[in-house]
């Protein structure tokens, strides 16, 4: 089983959990749906049509793409594997459309808050879905 993190910033801030969090009912139950199929895979089976490795050239880091379809748009949240391979620790959000992704810089901003999670200037922390803090309430 692997557990699905998410980058928090230093003030505590998670994008990620805000774009859920705003979503539409649709989006958190396909997001839901897809995160809950593969953290019960193990890294290999992040494969398509689920999820896909981005590939961009020699030296790239390894990032995922976790993807679905949410609102007639291509849903392409962005992360890593911690060293531990149990661990996927989302980055960003983003979007495909015509065959890119948006934010167009998305590995800079990846690259740049992988970095800070890395250094230990910020931990992840565990990405939280709708139903998981209705049991807190």
């Amino acid at each position: 089983m692997i557990t699905l993190n998410q980058f928090v910033d230093q003030k505590g801030s998670s994008p990620i959990q805000e774009h859920y969090d705003d979503g539409t009912v649709e989006l958190r139950t396909t997001f839901d749906v897809a995160t809950n199929y593969l953290v019960a895979q193990t890294r290999g089976e992040w494969r398509r049509p689920n999820a896909a490795k981005l590939m961009l050239g020699k030296g790239f880091r390894d990032y995922f793409e976790i993807r679905f379809m949410s609102g007639k748009l291509q849903q392409r949240p962005i992360g890593y594997f911690h060293p531990d391979d149990k661990t996927f620790v989302l980055l960003l959000w983003a979007t495909e459309k015509g065959g890119s992704l948006d934010p167009a810089k998305w590995k800079a901003i990846a690259d740049k808050r992988r970095g800070l999670i890395e250094s230990g200037t910020v931990c992840p922390k565990i990405f939280r879905r709708e139903y998981d803090q209705d049991e807190n309430a």
